[in-house]
């Protein structure tokens, strides 16, 4: 019962905080916003991200109050826990132009679903570019679902279930959503099934490491290679 109770709850959590609670809070911060474009897209995540990752460290700290956790905030030795996963830095890019080549050969409407998820101009490519570099989404995703799910879900579950739980809850975080009334504002197939993936190899990172500044930063080269290469598809074509 405990499992299902603690399961139920990481579900939840990790399917509201950031296109509920994240998202609400920072649309009242945007709307005394002027401008609009690829400003207002880089800004309106920046503030997004920011809102996400402070309600993560108040939940964490309320629910972990009584561990000395510190969430696998670790400056020590980054890069040589990072060279355990120097495969991805030379596997990643590869596979990544693979996919786009072979989605643009075979699926049907993959070029103008691109576009439109990375629009020409440079104002638009130093937006997306910027929130990977910056590691916006990388950080506030990390310490959601690995740092604070994971930690949840290992109270009543075995370490290696936490971390394989942990990535269909990963991908459904990435559903957005609006709280009251609840309705489902849209998804993306394929960043679904993209999460999948990278989800378990993030949530392997940081069990493997202990420190969250791992995932951190495979997710926010693996999302910065998506954005250059995706980039480098739409230009040519």
């Amino acid at each position: 019962m405990k499992k299902a109770i603690v399961l139920i709850l990481s579900v939840i959590l990790a399917f509201t905080i950031p296109y509920g609670f994240a998202k609400s809070v920072s649309n009242l911060i945007m709307d005394d916003f002027v401008g609009s474009g690829a400003a207002y897209s880089f800004f309106s995540a920046l503030s997004h991200r920011m809102v996400q990752f402070v309600i993560v460290l108040g939940l964490f700290a309320l629910i972990f109050r009584k561990r000395n956790d510190k969430m696998g905030f670790n400056f020590e030795d980054i890069l040589s826990k990072l060279k355990l996963f120097k495969w991805v830095f030379i596997i990643w890019p590869i596979l990544t132009l693979a996919f786009f080549l072979l989605a643009k050969t075979y699926i049907d409407g993959f070029n103008e679903y691109l576009s439109n998820l990375y629009p020409l101009g440079l104002d638009w490519f130093f937006a997306k570019l910027g929130r990977d570099v910056l590691l916006l989404d990388a950080l506030a995703e990390e310490v959601l679902n690995r740092a604070l799910i994971i930690s949840l879900l290992s109270i009543y579950w075995k370490k290696s279930h936490a971390v394989i739980l942990s990535v269909p809850i990963f991908s459904l975080a990435h559903i957005q959503v609006n709280l009251i009334p609840f309705t489902v504002i849209g998804y993306d197939t394929i960043q679904l099934c993209l999460t999948m993936f990278t989800g378990l190899l993030f949530a392997y990172s940081y069990v493997k490491t202990k420190n969250i500044f791992v995932p951190i930063l495979l997710h926010g080269y693996t999302n910065m290679m998506i954005t250059l290469i995706a980039y480098l598809i739409v230009i040519i074509t």
